[in-house]
């Protein structure tokens, strides 16, 4: 690769922004109004609908290898997912400049941005939404080893 070509591939400063949270909480729009131009937004909902795949599995693997790849090729990255997983911390426990930020968001408006968004899978499913929220909270945040930058996207700053 020419040296021109290699230094336009090389934006940004490989910084990493690791955005979870509740289902519904903001952690994209959070992204999408904080992020730069040229910033790199891995977003677990939007791949699924790009993969136009179900598969949790494979849309795990995709968002992986995405974020290896642009880390590599020196992109600030916005990777976002409700809670990450073992593979996904080892992977980011080899990467520089991760920052982990937490949507503070409360439940009651979880189910509110979840309704607005309209998604027929989620509003057929939305008690078991509620479930998966308690779980993600208590075990992906409450309880987690992870330290999180906390962010509030919306105005109460209550937590639940």
């Amino acid at each position: 690769m020419d040296m021109e070509k290699e230094k336009e591939t090389n934006i940004g400063g490989k910084m990493v922004k690791v955005i979870c949270g509740l289902i519904g909480s903001g952690k994209t729009t959070y992204a999408l109004n904080n992020k730069e131009e040229n910033d790199i937004l891995l977003d677990w909902d939007l791949l699924t609908e790009a993969l136009h795949t179900e598969n949790p599995i494979f849309v795990k693997e995709v968002q992986d290898m995405l974020l290896k790849f642009f880390y590599k090729k020196g992109f600030n990255i916005w990777y976002i997912t409700t809670r990450l997983g073992s593979n996904e911390l080892e992977l980011l426990e080899q990467m520089e400049d991760v920052e982990y930020i937490w949507i503070n968001t409360t439940k009651q408006q979880c189910i509110k941005n979840i309704k607005r968004r309209n998604r027929n899978d989620e509003i057929e499913h939305i008690e078991q939404l509620k479930k998966n929220n308690d779980n993600i909270y208590n075990n992906y945040y409450k309880n987690f080893r992870i330290k999180y930058k906390i962010v509030s996207v919306f105005d109460d700053g209550e937590r639940w």
